[in-house]
């Protein structure tokens, strides 16, 4: 909401002053915020964080506009006075600006290296129940005749990924279902003639509960069922 202030008041400026290319850089930061804001308010359910991180780009591209204005401002204001800082103050500001982004880029990449490549952190342990899952569902498969898993996921979506990454280089035919399609993409579209469905959830087991689900593996947190599916079963 502030940079949309910001921008609006830097649009207006940048108009009266006849400088076109900033007034047309503030009106597309116009057009992008309203967009990001419309997109949030339109987000079905909770606001998870993969849902709306591409906002976060609008908010850099943005910031750079207006520390473009503040520089033309500062730089007009200074001019009047008759200092001579206009050859110097766009390159220090400039490099300034991309010390402090190659700063929090290095320190991202080093987290990301740490945390993907040497296998520190949770992700090491999601990454270690996702295997052990993995070798449950592959065993109920094999166990039950089964070769065409349908993967239904409500909350434990870390772990299920990796089951899908494991069966898919498994060069087992897996199948998504369609609440957690747009995860995946269409590629992992059910068929209608998977032959077993697995859920993967944090819910315990309940002895009262008639489900057709049966539990065959729990890692931490997750928990895996399944059922078998006898007959092609078209949208569930």
């Amino acid at each position: 909401m502030l940079q949309l202030l910001l921008l609006a008041a830097g649009g207006l400026w940048a108009a009266k002053t006849r400088r076109a290319f900033p007034a047309a850089l503030c009106l597309v930061g116009l057009v992008a915020v309203c967009a990001a804001l419309w997109s949030i308010t339109r987000v079905d359910g909770p606001l998870r964080a993969y849902l709306v991180f591409w906002i976060s780009i609008v908010g850099v591209i943005n910031t750079a506009t207006l520390l473009g204005l503040a520089m033309d401002r500062a730089q007009g204001a200074l001019s009047l006075h008759r200092l001579r800082v206009s050859s110097v103050a766009g390159p220090v500001t400039v490099a300034l600006f991309g010390s402090l982004l190659a700063v929090q880029g290095v320190s991202v990449l080093h987290a990301n290296h740490q945390r993907f490549l040497d296998g520190t952190g949770y992700l090491r342990q999601d990454r270690e129940r996702s295997r052990a899952l993995f070798a449950a569902v592959e065993e109920d498969l094999r166990r039950h005749g089964r070769s065409r898993p349908l993967i239904r996921i409500q909350g434990r979506w870390t772990e299920a990924a990796g089951v899908v990454l494991q069966l898919y280089k498994a060069g087992i035919p897996v199948a998504i279902h369609d609440r957690s399609l747009f995860m995946f993409t269409e590629a992992f579209l059910a068929t209608g003639i998977e032959d077993a469905e697995f859920l993967f959830t944090d819910v315990a087991p309940d002895a009262s509960d008639a489900s057709p689900y049966r539990l065959i593996a729990q890692q931490g947190p997750a928990f895996v069922y399944a059922r078998d599916l006898a007959e092609p079963h078209g949208d569930p």
